[in-house]
């Protein structure tokens, strides 16, 4: 499983510098292609009303831009939730095919 700790999703500048933590914490590797479960926890940053499935979308399209993912659709299982735990955002994918790793030396 890899764990990667982002910025909370704010600003025009934020998918500028997710990319930028995802390419400094994994490196350069191939694009996951094989099923994955995927797990997000958002810290919220204050108490106004936010759109989880707003911010999901934009965690997975920094995932896909970065090439994490090849494509959206290896995401078999997805889980998105609030946490008082988490600062920022907290992304951990586990690979679901025995026969895949999900990304070398962990």
């Amino acid at each position: 499983m890899r764990i990667l700790h982002l910025p909370f999703p704010t600003g025009l500048c934020w998918e500028h510098a997710a990319i930028q933590i995802i390419a400094n914490e994994i490196g350069l590797f191939e694009p996951i292609a094989h099923k994955v479960s995927i797990e997000i926890y958002f810290g919220r940053p204050d108490a106004r009303k936010r759109d989880l499935q707003e911010l999901t979308k934009k965690i997975i399209n920094v995932l896909l831009m970065c090439g994490v993912l090849e494509s959206e659709h290896f995401a078999e299982d997805l889980h998105v939730a609030w946490s008082d735990k988490v600062a920022g955002v907290q992304v951990s994918i586990k690979n679901l095919d025995s026969k895949q790793v999900v990304y070398p030396n962990e």
